[in-house]
């Protein structure tokens, strides 16, 4: 049987009214453990109201630095976020919440429940009236999808967006982060794996913190040729990473060494 994933209906239903895997107990999961010792990478962090959160930190650069814990977060909307979740999320110490949906999805649904966390509208996807492109289809790599992760390239709002939040976690104060679309799986996807290439993140981590949305979906609904059609579409169009990184991103090399020595130990 062939399933879509509609992401208005799964935010209006939750991953358990779709048939999905179910949402874990709520809880916020450390970045330590009780040893000490760092979690690892990608845990899953759960509040409540939200699904697919996760901490980005753990994972390694290609020069053995370390993602830190507790700096840089990940989710599906914060839009549905209950007065734990609120708390839950103030617990993280969280300064910034970033949103990724576009207009049509706030005016639709809300804007994120965050408290006295400072929210920063950051929409990928604004260049085009509501979402054009079908929802991902389990198991199937499709053109719609595909077409999509090439527009977060090739629409230049959609660059700056992204671009925001990698500026704001180069500079004091800018930490810690979350950054949220809807179900947290392409656009914060693309987000994160954006962010981990400029840290120096190994790709076939980046690979893996893009696919573990799949276990929260319940299905494959990501695959890598997804992430492999932006970064072609990349240099198709900007040449090379780093173009993209100072031109597409506004990140210059003072500002990616800020974010590097914010970032990594």
């Amino acid at each position: 049987m062939t399933v879509t994933l509609n992401r208005r209906r799964l935010l209006a239903t939750g991953a358990a009214g779709l048939g999905l895997a179910a949402v874990p107990a709520l809880r916020i999961t450390p970045a330590f453990a009780a040893d000490g010792t760092k979690r690892s990478p990608g845990t899953a962090v759960t509040l409540d109201g939200a699904a697919n959160t996760r901490d980005l930190g753990g994972y390694t650069t290609a020069d053995g630095k370390t993602l830190r814990n507790g700096k840089v977060f990940r989710s599906g909307s914060l839009a549905a976020l209950s007065a734990t979740g609120t708390r839950q999320l103030a617990a993280l110490n969280v300064k910034w919440a970033f949103d990724l949906r576009n207009d049509a999805e706030r005016y639709l649904f809300g804007k994120g429940k965050v408290g006295t966390v400072k929210p920063w509208l950051a929409p990928v996807g604004n260049d085009t009236e509501d979402n054009p492109f079908a929802p991902p289809v389990a198991g199937q790599i499709t053109a719609a999808t595909t077409a999509e992760f090439q527009s977060y390239v090739s629409f230049t709002s959609s660059v700056i967006s992204v671009g925001s939040v990698l500026r704001m976690l180069a500079i004091q104060g800018g930490m810690p982060l979350i950054f949220s679309c809807d179900s947290g799986s392409a656009r914060s996807g693309w987000t994160a794996a954006v962010l981990m290439t400029v840290l120096g993140v190994l790709r076939a981590q980046v690979n893996s913190e893009f696919l573990r949305s799949n276990q929260t979906l319940g299905g494959q609904y990501l695959f890598i040729e997804y992430l492999d059609a932006a970064f072609a579409k990349v240099n198709e169009i900007y040449g090379d990473w780093a173009t993209f990184v100072q031109i597409g991103l506004g990140l210059d090399a003072a500002d990616v060494t800020a974010l590097k020595a914010n970032l990594l130990s």
